[in-house]
């Protein structure tokens, strides 16, 4: 097992360690929003298979350790043997893009933990100088959701790259997914709810329809903690720009109520798009560390139980 220097490594798992997962015992460790970001994008792929009939190329940026790919690929496995008849797989191959050397070290590992290195091509480099071969068809993101300006910047530089905009500001990423997506193509992102007016401003400066929203919740009556947002590709604008169609009021208002509650009732006030998105909410715990039904059944990568959410 290879490691970073002397960084310590520990060998951790998820859907009950079926996918190994080595990372910095002290570095940046991934949670729970890497894992429903997998999923979010196994759904929406199915969705976009519907229309393209065909495997769905993806490209997954910001990937650290390679999780998101790797969640990904084993749920789509779970839903291939479920529909043994599909005259093609979920997914065609992914490529997962990280600039820091400690985090690809530990992609690396993992894809061969996990017999991946012939569907999931790391690429080390800068996201905002980089291009696929072709347009890709999905595009995950879980983004670094701070500002360096804002709060106190982590000593140990995984975790600052993945808190605070380090390696690129948010919406120099967006700018770079934008011109990665076919005509057809989607973005999947995962964001904490109350900044999720800031998201919405940057996907306006691309012509963005934010096409589905679902907001995710610790408990039933809690605020929404993160989003997961699908936004679909648009018209390439000047990123440099300030101009924003929608009203800082509007997108302001939008980002306090999805930290209570999503539905259509927030649709008639966002005013992201011409036409609303569609919303949905999850729910992580029954009470104190059980997780709800659902959260349980995507955690054992139960095919179909947990689709749809």
């Amino acid at each position: 097992m290879p490691l970073y220097g002397d960084w310590p490594i520990s060998e951790d798992g998820i859907f009950g360690r079926a996918v190994t997962i080595f990372q910095h015992q002290k570095g940046y460790r991934f949670s729970i929003d890497a894992v429903l970001l997998a999923a979010f994008a196994v759904e929406r792929a199915l969705l976009l298979q519907n229309r393209i009939h065909r495997s769905i190329g993806a490209v997954d940026l910001c990937t650290g350790s390679g999780v998101v790919p790797l969640a990904a690929l084993y749920l789509a496995d779970r839903v291939a043997e479920a529909r043994p008849l599909q005259a093609f797989g979920v997914f065609e191959g992914w490529s997962a893009v990280e600039v820091q050397a400690s985090m690809i070290s530990l992609a690396r590992a993992n894809l061969r933990a996990n017999q991946r290195e012939g569907v999931i091509s790391l690429v080390h480099t800068d996201l905002r100088a980089w291009r696929p071969a072709q347009a890709v068809d999905l595009l995950t993101c879980n983004p670094p959701y701070q500002p360096v300006s804002a709060g106190d910047v982590s000593r140990h530089p995984e975790r600052a790259a993945a808190r605070h905009e380090i390696h690129g500001e948010l919406v120099e990423i967006a700018s770079a997914a934008n011109s990665m997506l076919s005509v057809e193509g989607v973005s999947l992102w995962v964001f904490p709810a109350k900044q999720s007016a800031r998201l919405l401003r940057i996907f306006e400066r691309f012509g963005w329809q934010a096409s589905h929203i679902r907001s995710v919740h610790p408990f039933e009556e809690a605020p929404a903690e993160l989003v997961l947002i699908e936004a679909c590709s648009g018209v390439v604008v000047d990123a440099s720009s300030e101009t924003v169609s929608v009203s800082d009021e509007a997108v302001d208002a939008f980002s306090e109520t999805v930290g209570a509650s999503v539905g259509a009732s927030v649709g008639a006030s966002v005013g992201v798009s011409a036409s609303s998105p569609n919303f949905s909410r999850c729910v992580l715990y029954r009470e104190h560390r059980v997780y709800t039904q659902v959260i349980e059944a995507l955690l054992r990568g139960d095919p179909w139980a947990w689709l749809g959410w």
